[in-house]
């Protein structure tokens, strides 16, 4: 047995029967950063036969610790086409295609409704509600993950069962999040729970039975936990299917602001920021300056005033989706 996937049909969990369940079945990652640049690359290599890869931003330098499928001649392309190409590389049997694309609730629908399987690989809650809501609507299993510092999670969400917002209730109401450009994130954990989403992933396409499981591993210390998660019995989503997130309501307005090389951001939902407190927090990558009610956060050739309520005026960009972006980065929103 010398073929391309001799090793892994040898598995008795998968064979040759496998095999051909993973040529048939289709994946989306979205976001091409970190987590989802490892879990493409180990998907085109089990042999999955379609991958769509959807991502709005460009390679920077300060991605190449630990996203694994760009250089450094790839700085300013669109992450999206670049994997997609390396990719195509590591296996042309399979078909690999990019969306350069602003993913929100509004056109998520679109992004989801022809795969098997979806995977996150995104750095926002919204848009993982937003893949909460569009996955448990249309019966397609997806996998959660996220990593900070050197902590990471994954949880598969399976059709009939519970989902994320059974786990994270209150985060129906925005909140500011820990994110890799506030506190840093390891190589290392992004492979780890790269790795265990995939192989959960591979089971759900395999036809395995799965636990909603909490799976968190901090690669530094060493600890590890698995948490089953219980179905919400008032789970807006999947009891009482109710579905917000996919609703052009749920979604941040973005204007650009003529002329002045600015975008405003107002969010979608009423933010109560502890401004002080993320001043502190910003101070560590940039310049601050804040009072009770503004925080002005300059880094590099970007700045953002960012208001009480979460409204903000990103400076230095005509273009909408850096500036989502940016917000993103910085807020966890």
């Amino acid at each position: 047995m010398n073929g391309r996937y001799s090793r892994q049909e040898m598995l008795p969990e998968i064979g040759q029967e496998g095999q051909k369940r993973l040529a048939f079945s289709r994946a989306a990652v979205i976001g091409c950063g970190a987590l989802g640049t490892v879990m493409a690359n180990l998907l085109a290599r089990m042999g999955v036969g379609y991958i769509k890869l959807i991502d709005r931003d460009v390679v920077e330098l300060s991605n190449l610790q630990r996203q694994v499928l760009y250089d450094e001649s790839d700085i300013g392309r669109y992450k999206a086409e670049v994997a997609a190409e390396k990719l195509r590389k590591i296996n042309r049997e399979i078909e690999i295609v990019s969306t350069l694309a602003d993913i929100r609730g509004s056109t998520m629908e679109q992004a989801v409704k022809d795969c098997s399987i979806i995977l996150d690989g995104t750095d926002n809650f919204n848009t993982r509600l937003a893949i909460n809501d569009a996955c448990v609507k249309h019966g397609i299993p997806w996998v959660y993950c996220g990593v900070v510092g050197t902590t990471g999670v994954s949880l598969p969400v399976i059709p009939q069962g519970p989902c994320l917002r059974c786990l994270l209730p209150a985060q129906t109401q925005p909140q500011v999040m820990e994110t890799c450009d506030l506190v840093g994130v390891f190589g290392p954990a992004v492979s780890i729970i790269a790795s265990i989403a995939v192989a959960q992933a591979a089971k759900i396409l395999l036809g395995n039975e799965l636990k909603t499981e909490l799976i968190q591993y901090d690669c530094w210390s060493g600890r590890y936990s698995q948490i089953e998660i219980p179905r919400n019995e008032s789970c807006p989503c999947c009891v009482q299917k109710c579905f917000d997130y996919l609703s052009p309501l749920a979604e941040d307005i973005v204007t650009k602001l003529c002329g002045r090389n600015m975008i405003l951001i107002q969010p979608a939902r009423q933010v109560d920021f502890d401004l002080p407190t993320l001043a502190q927090t910003l101070a560590a990558v940039g310049t601050v300056h804040s009072d009770k009610e503004m925080l002005v956060f300059r880094v590099g050739d970007m700045e953002m005033s960012l208001f009480k309520g979460g409204g903000a005026m990103i400076r230095g960009t005509e273009d909408k989706a850096i500036a989502r972006s940016f917000y993103s980065r910085y807020l966890g929103l």
